[in-house]
């Protein structure tokens, strides 16, 4: 909770791993959303992906045989409280 506009980095980890950080600027009360789209060369597998502790399990699958890439489009909402 806080009374003042403040700026709060938002996290994306894919496998206990910060892969990405957005900066957001949130007002009392104010609700955001903030979406990560983040390019990732992974092998084929299974990849816990997290943002603002919302978990979700992603299937990459082997899409060629040179390479595999994960496009994430994750979509967040914050909201700052008022006192």
């Amino acid at each position: 909770m806080g009374t003042k506009k403040d700026t709060l980095p938002v996290v994306l980890i894919i496998n206990n791993t910060e892969v990405g950080s957005n900066p957001v600027t949130l007002a009392p009360g104010e609700v955001k959303e903030v979406t990560f789209i983040q390019q990732v060369a992974l092998p084929a597998g299974n990849y816990t992906v997290e943002v603002l502790g919302q978990k979700k399990l992603i299937e990459v699958r082997e899409s060629s045989p040179v390479n595999t890439f994960l496009i994430l489009g994750i979509t967040s909402r914050i909201k700052r409280e008022e006192p």
